[in-house]
């Protein structure tokens, strides 16, 4: 048990002696934050289509560098993160959709004089898109075409009070 103490005592010293030496030279070790602070606000707005009964038209303003939203009707959740890189934007997103599908009918009984009737055979499928694109700042960029609808990502960097006194 002592001797156990004794070498975490030790190392804790030279530990501390190491930090201390570093300090006396000047050396301070840098560290890189996990996500880049953005500091200027940017809009992003997804805008048309890739599906028949799915139009999307989709703003979100914020200083990021993360952006979500989870709807209820229409049963919608986008997500992107952004990172400035010059005049352009480096941006990943990911959007997801629940639709509607019928998918033919089906015979069922029911109803006062219980009658067969000829009901949709509706379920609830899942249609998804993510990626990642450099983008440049306010110009839209398709992300998705099909049946030539087009489904267009833009990210717009918003002019703020400190950036218009420079």
């Amino acid at each position: 048990m002592n001797v156990r103490l004794m070498t975490v005592l030790t190392a804790v010293g030279v530990c501390l002696t190491m930090q201390s030496i570093g300090q006396d030279k000047g050396q301070a070790v840098e560290r890189t934050p996990a996500v880049q602070e953005v500091h200027d606000n940017y809009t992003i707005q997804l805008r048309g289509g890739y599906l028949e009964s799915a139009p999307v038209d989709l703003m979100l303003t914020g200083s990021g560098p993360d952006f979500r939203i989870d709807l209820c009707e229409p049963r919608l959740e986008f997500h992107a993160t952004i990172e400035p890189c010059g005049d352009s934007v480096d941006v990943r997103y990911g959007l997801s959709m629940s639709l509607l599908i019928t998918n033919g009918f089906i015979m069922a009984r029911g109803g006062p004089s219980n009658q067969v009737h000829q009901v949709p055979n509706v379920e609830s499928r899942r249609s998804s898109v993510s990626g990642s694109a450099v983008i440049e700042d306010g110009k839209p960029l398709a992300i998705v075409t099909l049946n030539q609808k087009k489904l267009e990502l833009t990210v717009t960097k918003s002019k703020t009070a400190s950036a218009e006194k420079r």
